[in-house]
């Protein structure tokens, strides 16, 4: 409209028209995209996010599998924009479906006209099923040494499942050996891994074993078993699972390379360095029994499978802080369902991947993850299995590690010596942390002193720290002790290793303790000293004796020599009176000179008298 001075000069009119938009999308609110195996009901929203009233024509298809049915309705209602409406859908899965096996389902939303095409694509799976069996056939044959049953579990479901086994009324005193966990894929048939010990008493009365397997979800099936006793029995499980052209080992108690087995239709087997019985798998020859040294009939179950129609190879590698499994198939002419697990000895799935691959192409190191793996300390073995879709092993590879813990600390405080003499002991003082994860450790304590070596079990996981005591060694004070702690593996290296030690100087091991005397030194140190009194006695009295007799010996001397004076002196000079000596004045002469010494030697033997008695005291001659 134009307008001058209030005036309407001309009209000028048009028509705005908005052009029509399209949009849609399907939402997946709450509905449950794992399908049944006999198939269900998804119910999805449609939106309508256009501009204008329409409605929405729809078409599903799955991608990753064949086989998948699914039912649309004929007619959606015209919505407005922003409206909704519910899309019904009638899915089921094919008979091979897994549920591991991930496909994609894709929704097609387009105009009348096929204009403005919206594609959502959804995840799709079957629904877990877990269904298994347990049979059994003929007795429970055991010798001296167990026996394994002809006893058998099959996975029936439609994905890998574990199944727990537990023998029931087992006898007093009998014992169980084996795996009570396995982990079988889907179609797997396995043997029992347990096998039941006797008594060395028991007299090959029937007794009556039941076996009660029970998967993840709690079904249950049990069987149940009469013993028999034979001179020999199974020991592997006799449950043959073989492709065909393979030869499986065959395990049986109480035979050696000179005993004699035979098949029933293979006739003689051959034995193995590996300690066991080689028999050939094949189709055209399958037995029922064994027959050892034509006295012992042993049963088997024996299921042949034709080959896979790919190759496969699978591998375990790497350490326990990067471990590595894989998996890779071959090519091949058809599509090959495969399942591939990851377990470990307890039976434990750590992990596991489903799929198919299309004809003429391969499958490249497919790799299982190892991080949710917590196994307890030890010698632990992972195997990686790779299974075709009818249940049978195709590869597998397994590799033990070494587990170990040092979240924990056991060590020595220091040592302490009670008591003196033979009597004395060595207290070690001990410390300890998070012993609560010892439970089945094997700790012991180490003493070394001088040529002495000993060893002691201890047990850390008491509710106080032990402070063991031992007698002291028979080793002489002055002697280093070293006590040291330490405990085998897989409990080997905690966390501090610089208190595993300690050492000390023993004392105090020579000294009685009868009322604080030592009555042997007493009385060799009062010998001692009593000797060294009558010595010293002896020394002082000899030293007296010594000098009497030098002062009466001087005294002797002194009066011979006075007394050969006087002798000289009386003499008469005979060359003065007399000039000429006659014979009768020399025998006078010689009468007086002999009178004189006569007299002079009586003098010497009175003077000696003393003397001589007292040196022949002192020189025992007397």
């Amino acid at each position: 409209i134009g307008v001058s001075f209030d005036e309407t000069v001309y009209n000028m009119s048009f028509i705005v028209e908005i052009a029509h938009v399209a949009g849609w999308t399907a939402i997946a609110n709450n509905a449950n995209l794992e399908i049944n195996p006999e198939g269900a009901s998804v119910t999805l929203i449609v939106e309508q996010n256009g501009n204008s009233p329409t409605r929405p024509y729809v078409s599903v298809y799955v991608k990753g599998e064949s086989g998948w049915s699914i039912e649309t309705p004929e007619q959606l209602p015209i919505l407005n924009p922003g409206d909704y409406a519910p899309l019904n859908l009638q899915i089921t899965p094919p008979p091979t479906a897994r549920h591991g096996n991930t496909v994609e389902l894709h929704i097609k939303l387009r105009e009348g006209d096929g204009s403005a095409e919206s594609i959502i694509t959804l995840p799709l799976r079957v629904a877990i099923i877990h269904n298994f069996t347990l049979t059994g056939s003929g007795n429970w044959i055991l010798s001296d040494y167990g026996g394994f049953p002809v006893a058998e579990l099959q996975n029936l479901g439609n994905a890998p499942t574990t199944i727990s086994l537990q023998v029931l009324s087992l006898p007093p005193g009998w014992n169980v050996s084996g795996r009570t966990e396995v982990v079988l894929g889907i179609n797997e048939i396995t043997g029992i891994p347990i096998e039941i010990i006797p008594t060395d008493d028991w007299d090959g009365s029937k007794r009556t074993i039941r076996i009660l397997a029970q998967d993840a979800v709690g079904s249950q099936q049990e069987i149940s078993l009469e013993t028999e006793k034979k001179d020999h029995s199974w020991a592997s499980s006799p449950v043959i699972v073989a492709m065909d052209g393979d030869d499986k080992l065959l395990k049986i108690h109480g035979t050696s390379l000179s005993s004699q087995v035979s098949d029933d239709v293979q006739n003689n087997l051959l034995w193995d360095l590996q300690g066991g019985w080689v028999w050939h798998a094949s189709n055209s020859a399958i037995g029922s029994q064994l027959t050892i040294d034509s006295t012992t009939n042993l049963p088997y179950s024996a299921h042949i499978i034709e080959p896979a129609t790919r190759t496969a190879s699978c591998s375990i590698y790497g350490e326990i802080t990067a471990i590595y499994s894989e998996c890779s198939v071959g090519n091949g002419s058809s599509s090959f369902q495969y399942t591939i697990m990851l377990a470990d000895d307890e039976g434990v799935m750590i992990d596991s991947i489903e799929g198919i691959i299309p004809a003429n192409t391969t499958l490249q190191s497919t790799n299982l993850s190892s991080s949710l793996w917590d196994p307890e300390p030890g010698h632990r073995t992972l195997s990686i299995k790779l299974l075709d879709d009818r249940g049978v092993l195709i590869a597998s590879d397994e590799k033990t590690f070494e587990i170990r813990r040092t979240d924990w600390n056991v060590g020595l405080v220091g040592i302490e010596l009670q008591g003196e003499g033979e009597t004395q002991e060595i207290k070690i003082l001990t410390i300890r942390e998070n012993q609560h994860l010892l439970s089945d450790a094997d700790c012991k304590i180490q003493i070394n002193a001088g040529t002495y070596n000993a060893e002691h079990t201890i047990d850390m996981t008491g509710v106080y720290s032990p402070t063991p005591k031992f007698d002291r060694p028979d080793v002489e004070d002055g002697t280093e002790m070293i006590v040291a702690i330490y405990c085998s593996f897989p409990w080997d290296l905690d966390s501090d290793s610089s208190d595993d030690e300690v050492r000390k100087i023993l004392s105090g091991g020579s000294i009685s303790t009868t009322n604080g005397f030592e009555w042997g030194t007493g009385i060799g140190f009062a010998i001692m000293m009593i000797a060294i009194a009558l010595a010293v006695t002896w020394a002082i009295r000899n030293h007296r004796e010594r000098r009497e007799i030098m002062r009466m010996t001087e005294s002797v001397m002194k009066r011979k020599a006075a007394s050969k004076k006087v002798a000289e002196e009386s003499l008469p000079r005979i060359s003065e009176t007399l000039p000429t000596i006659s014979a009768e004045d020399t025998t006078q002469q010689t009468a007086t000179v002999d009178t004189i010494e006569q007299k002079s030697t009586e003098i010497k033997e009175e003077e000696l008298d003393e003397f001589e008695s007292r040196l022949k005291r002192l020189s025992g001659l007397e």
